[in-house]
């Protein structure tokens, strides 16, 4: 028996599907995003277990041309996940470098302090946190 199963199984963390998408809490968002920035997750009653992307625009010629993009020839978006520490330093957790045009990442560590991003020139992206209802 793993040692850590009763510590999982009494967390707080909702099942993957009961999470929703939310653009308003608990920061609002102002989709869509390009370039480079921060998201933050300021908590506001209900805390964000993770973060949503897709892909609004891309430029001509940047995916395969089949029936659906998957999956673009670059890795167009990278997250990194920022947490506030008691002393008030940062910590950077979980990191994300991808060129799927959909995806999420779900915080491990708790609720973090911001989500910095990265969109390569040419694609804007909308970003919606994932929170319980």
């Amino acid at each position: 028996m793993p040692i850590v199963q009763g510590i999982i199984d009494t967390a707080p963390f909702p099942r993957l599907t009961q999470l929703v998408r939310s653009i308003t809490v608990p920061s609002a968002l102002t989709n869509p995003y390009a370039g480079v920035g921060y998201l933050a997750a300021v908590d506001t009653g209900k805390p964000a277990y993770g973060l949503k992307w897709s892909l609004e625009t891309a430029p001509v010629n940047a995916g395969r041309n089949n029936r659906a993009v998957v999956e673009y020839e670059i890795k167009w978006l990278s997250l990194a996940v920022i947490y506030l520490l008691a002393d008030a330093s940062t910590f950077y957790g979980d990191s994300v470098l991808t060129g799927l045009n959909e995806g999420w990442i779900l915080f491990t560590s708790g609720e973090p302090y911001q989500v910095g991003y990265d969109i390569t020139p040419g694609f804007t992206v909308n970003f919606a946190w994932l929170i319980a209802p």
